[in-house]
């Protein structure tokens, strides 16, 4: 799945929680820092939140990331 949705990405996660801890889909999401000021997320959190459901990060480049489940 790609997310890219100008720093609302935390909030698509958050409403997709319970597909990313059931069907763990592996994950393509611009994470850029200048988006989420004022938004309630930080790159960081959002980071934290897809760790804690199982996924690990690779990074792309300095906005792009995969997260895959962790096996």
């Amino acid at each position: 799945i790609k997310i890219d949705v100008e720093g609302y990405e935390g909030h698509v996660l958050r409403g997709a929680e319970n597909v990313l801890r059931t069907q763990k889909p592996k994950l393509m999401v611009e994470l850029d820092e200048k988006n989420y000021e004022a938004l309630g997320f930080s790159v960081s959190e959002v980071k934290n939140f897809l760790y804690n459901l199982g996924y690990k990060i690779e990074s792309v480049d300095r906005i792009n990331y995969i997260f895959s489940p962790k096996i």
